[in-house]
């Protein structure tokens, strides 16, 4: 579901945060104190917690990217460890749709699911109503282009009904909605997302540190905040933090997923 919050609500949140610390991929930063100035790569001045970012950070990836692989770029086991490879996949934007707030403790594949939930399930609803419509014309007796083999017997207004439902669409409608819910992103130019690990350089010191006080500098630029929600999600400072910026910053529109809802919709 969709938050959108009072955009002419302000909160005091910012000036009271430490930076915050991690051990995920948005990198390994020590807290300073929260409004110290320091220099952005473009040489301009700003403070730890500063809001805006210059030009030469702003980047963004391809949701498709993203969701390459069947979703190998949240592998957190280990195996596939970010590299610089992963940033020069991001390109410079003026403008992000879509910002991604999650928790590297979320599975791989939780994460996917969720992502097509978020991207494909309204292409893969609609594709499959379609999908059913076009089997029903095909297996009327009129145009007798598909079998109807399996009898179906309902009640309506006190009268027993026969009908002869065709397995067609008991195999064309699913096989539909799962491979556009899965593919979507293939098909059609997606929304540009800022994902950690590609927008943050993950191996360039200065570059990282750059991007990572930068934070809420990528979320005033984005339309949405999306956000992957877990259990864990706000025991992890990071998601509070990302969080807490976007309130501050007085953006509204918010795509609330939890992650475990995901999974049971997709297959429902």
């Amino acid at each position: 579901f969709e938050v959108r919050s009072n955009p002419s609500v302000r909160y005091s949140l910012m000036p009271h945060l430490q930076y915050p610390s991690t051990d995920e991929s948005r990198g390994d930063v020590e807290p300073e104190a929260p409004m110290n100035s320091s220099t952005m790569l473009d040489g301009s001045k700003t403070s730890a917690l500063a809001s805006d970012i210059g030009n030469v950070l702003l980047r963004a990836i391809n949701v498709s990217i993203v969701m390459q692989g069947l979703g190998r770029a949240f592998d957190s086991s280990g195996t596939l460890r970010a590299t610089g490879k992963d940033y020069k996949q991001s390109q410079a934007v003026q403008r992000i749709d879509d910002f991604i707030s999650h928790t590297w403790q979320t599975g791989r594949w939780a994460k996917l699911l969720t992502l097509c939930l978020v991207y494909n399930m309204r292409a893969a609803t609609v594709a499959s109503w379609i999908a059913a419509m076009l089997v029903f014309i095909l297996e009327l007796e009129s145009v007798s282009l598909l079998p109807r083999s399996v009898p179906f017997e309902a009640w309506f207004g006190g009268q027993k009904l026969q009908h002869e439902m065709g397995i067609s669409g008991m195999l064309v409608c699913p096989l539909v909605f799962v491979i556009v819910g899965a593919f979507w992103q293939d098909i059609r130019p997606q929304r540009m997302a800022f994902v950690d690990k590609f927008c943050i350089h993950q191996t360039d010191p200065e570059l990282k540190k750059a991007g990572i006080r930068g934070i809420a500098g990528f979320l005033r630029h984005s339309d949405r905040l999306v956000v992957l929600w877990t259990a864990s999600y706000f025991s992890r400072l990071w998601c509070t933090y990302e969080l807490a910026s976007w309130i501050h910053l007085g953006k509204s529109h918010i795509h609330f997923v939890p992650v475990s809802f995901a999974a049971v919709a997709f297959f429902i």
